[in-house]
């Protein structure tokens, strides 16, 4: 069993180019996919992931919403988008 990877993307293509891309991956798994900032909050919770991937601009809240809800379990967050730029 390799990293535990939740990805949380609104887009639905995108989402499924970075699931097939990531999941050939040999030691990464791909537990859980979201496409809402709610759905990936309950994903993080229920799988505890070793790596979140997240879209920063989600439609029903700021991908950083999922992020600081997961912060307790994470050692590092970056994320940057033109109009945002974190660090926790």
């Amino acid at each position: 069993m390799g990293l535990r990877c939740v990805i949380v993307e609104d887009q639905v293509m995108f989402l499924q180019l970075l699931t097939k891309s990531l999941g050939s991956h040999r030691g990464l798994d791909i537990v859980a996919t979201a496409t809402s900032a709610a759905d990936g909050m309950l994903l993080c919770r229920k799988h505890r992931p070793d790596l979140l991937i997240l879209d920063l601009c989600l439609p029903d809240a700021p991908g950083a919403t999922v992020a600081e809800g997961f912060h307790c379990n994470s050692n590092r967050f970056n994320g940057s988008h033109r109009r945002y730029n974190y660090r926790f």
